[in-house]
């Protein structure tokens, strides 16, 4: 667990919370080439929709957080709690498909 949070702070961690999309990157210490990739992309497609709505966080793969998630395997990357990319990078357009259909399912 980490430390200070709840079961339940963590699940609400993982997932995306009032219509926002959460991105987590999982990668390596130090970080792999692909990994800094992974959080390059997420974070540029995040800067391209209005502020707030997109987070991006890293984790280590072998942190309590990617134990939680079960990763085995780096860079993955979670976007509301739905791994949609191991062991490989999810390319920008990938991603802000992703991203994409998200949204329209808030907006629904």
């Amino acid at each position: 667990m980490i430390e200070g949070t709840s079961q339940e702070n963590i699940e609400s961690m993982v997932e995306g919370s009032d219509k926002k999309i959460r991105i987590l990157i999982f990668g390596a210490q130090p970080p792999c080439v692909q990994c800094l990739k992974a959080e390059r992309l997420a974070r540029e497609a995040a800067a391209t929709y209005p502020e707030g709505l997109v987070s991006v966080e890293k984790y280590e793969a072998w942190s309590e957080m990617g134990k939680k998630l079960n990763i085995t395997q780096v860079p993955t990357t979670v976007i509301n709690g739905e791994k949609v990319a191991v062991g490989q990078v999810l390319e920008a357009g990938a991603l802000k498909r992703q991203i994409d259909r998200l949204r329209d399912e808030f907006n629904h």
